[in-house]
């Protein structure tokens, strides 16, 4: 897969040292089937493929939205804490507390 993503890489023009280094290393952590450099170019194009995968759903007129799978950990709102300076900063759906607090 290295030879792949330098060829990738070196198509996308990317030549910053430190950037092949962590697609390389990232890439050797979760195994893609793919690696691609995308850009502003691209974004009607995945936006597209978002949908044709039902990962995004129409929301009008040149909107979408996303849902997140009702066994994501996001959804344990009981267990969420917000620690901020200001209990004003404390959302719908979290559990706040000072942050000058200890756990």
């Amino acid at each position: 897969m290295s030879a792949v993503i330098d060829t990738v890489l070196d198509d996308a023009g990317v030549s910053n040292r430190a950037i092949r280094e962590f697609v390389q290393e990232w890439a050797t952590i979760t195994t893609p089937e793919r690696v691609q450099v995308v850009g502003a170019d691209d974004d009607q194009r995945l936006i597209a493929e978002a949908l044709d995968a039902g990962e995004l759903l129409r929301a009008g007129e040149g909107r979408c939205y996303a849902r997140s799978h009702v066994k994501d950990t996001a959804r344990s709102e009981e267990r969420t804490v917000v620690a901020t300076a200001r209990e004003s900063d404390r959302g719908i759906y979290n559990n706040w507390r000072p942050a000058a607090k200890k756990s």
